[in-house]
């Protein structure tokens, strides 16, 4: 599901696949195939996956290689930035794709440079905006708010003792 039915750029719609070079390459029958069955195999791949996450045995001793390998501590620094670059990332791919003088010609080469590169840069930027942004008001909010939580819940607990 990732490129799609297109080894080459899609069509225009004065173009034709035979004459021009645009189009499809498979045969008509499995273009067919994937585009009745590729959202359906997708979203099948995904609930397997929440599955093995969600459900079962969870304890640390008793979990699937797919728990295992999703519960690898070296994810957590990204998962706690994945919704900062979910919110980042359409910026990101806005001035990226302003930024260039020319027109993009699709290639694979050229896609994955920008998929790498996007990722990058939105993973920079929600770094940059935790550490600014997210990190201060995360101590403000401790200062000022949980002190006061925890003042008046003394303040409670020592009037109820009487």
């Amino acid at each position: 599901t990732v490129f799609g039915a297109y080894s080459r750029r899609p069509c225009q719609a004065f173009e034709w696949p035979d004459i021009q070079a645009c189009g499809t390459t498979w045969p008509d029958v499995v273009n067919l195939l994937y585009t009745a069955f590729s959202r359906t195999v997708w979203i099948g791949a995904v609930s397997v996956v929440l599955y093995f996450c969600c459900c079962g045995d969870i304890s640390p001793n008793h979990r699937s290689p797919i728990q295992r390998f999703l519960a690898w501590r070296y994810f957590t620094p990204f998962s706690n930035l994945s919704f900062g670059v979910y919110l980042i990332h359409p910026i990101v791919i806005f001035v990226w794709h302003l930024g260039k003088e020319d027109k993009t010609a699709f290639s694979l080469v050229s896609f994955w440079r920008d998929y790498v590169w996007v990722c990058a840069a939105s993973f920079i930027a929600a770094l940059f905006a935790a550490i600014v942004v997210e990190l201060p008001c995360a101590m403000l909010w401790k200062e000022l708010v949980v002190k006061k939580v925890r003042s008046s819940r003394s303040r409670i607990e020592t009037t109820s003792s009487y």
